[in-house]
């Protein structure tokens, strides 16, 4: 989070405050959600399912996911900066880019799920 905040004050030029809360709220759903998905992913299981039917399951679980909490996400953090058009134009960029990560994210702890156990 620590790593996320400075990219954010010194690489975009972010108010500290800005760049401290978007690491806190961002990085907090991700990893609650993921510990979610982590459970969720365990009693899913390609042998009653089919492997085709088990991963497109998984891959629009995770993207529907990832898309509406990064909605919801954005939709909190865009209410502290309502008249800061740096910050609307930052959080409007960062959409695509959060949404990719976050579903990368998710499919590692998915795959990772599947071959640990």
């Amino acid at each position: 989070m620590i790593a996320h905040a400075n990219v954010l004050f010194l690489q975009f030029d972010l108010p500290i405050e800005f760049a401290v809360a978007d690491s806190l709220v961002f990085n907090m759903a991700f990893m609650g959600f993921g510990l979610l998905y982590w459970y969720i992913v365990q009693y899913v299981s390609p042998d009653t399912q089919g492997i085709a039917i088990a991963t497109v399951n998984q891959a629009l679980a995770v993207i529907v996911g990832v898309s509406f909490l990064t909605y919801l996400c954005n939709s909190a953090l865009a209410s502290f900066a309502i008249q800061n058009s740096t910050i609307t134009t930052f959080l409007d960029m960062a959409v695509p880019f959060r949404i990719f990560l976050g579903s990368f994210f998710l499919g590692m702890v998915t795959m990772l799920e599947k071959y640990l156990a």
